[in-house]
């Protein structure tokens, strides 16, 4: 196997051994699904990235409880379109201003 060629699993553990982070990397760059851990090993945040190692997609966050906090969409790299939350009472939106996508 040629290292950087290949795409291959990475799992990070923090120094008390708990799970920090898991996904794929190709060419030193982080690609396709990532999961991120709590210290507690619950997690906190899923998401994407795409060959060239950028956030993608949509990206899914979580209280350290397990629940549901809030989804996060990007685009190259960048937040963008509108953030939906939950605050364990109700849902509500934040919009975000897609001019920053713009150079």
């Amino acid at each position: 196997m040629v290292e950087g060629a290949m795409k291959y699993k990475q799992i990070w553990y923090n120094g008390d051994g708990s799970k920090r982070s898991e996904g794929f990397y190709r060419k030193e760059k982080k690609i396709g699904k990532w999961i991120f851990y709590y210290p507690s090993g619950n997690v906190c945040f899923t998401g994407n990235f795409n060959r060239k190692g950028t956030q993608i997609g949509k990206w899914e966050c979580f209280y350290e409880d397990g629940k549901f906090k809030q989804f996060l969409c990007y685009i190259k790299g960048k937040e963008c379109s509108e953030r939906f939350y939950h605050n364990n009472k109700n849902i509500f939106m934040k919009f975000l201003n897609f001019l920053n996508l713009i150079k």
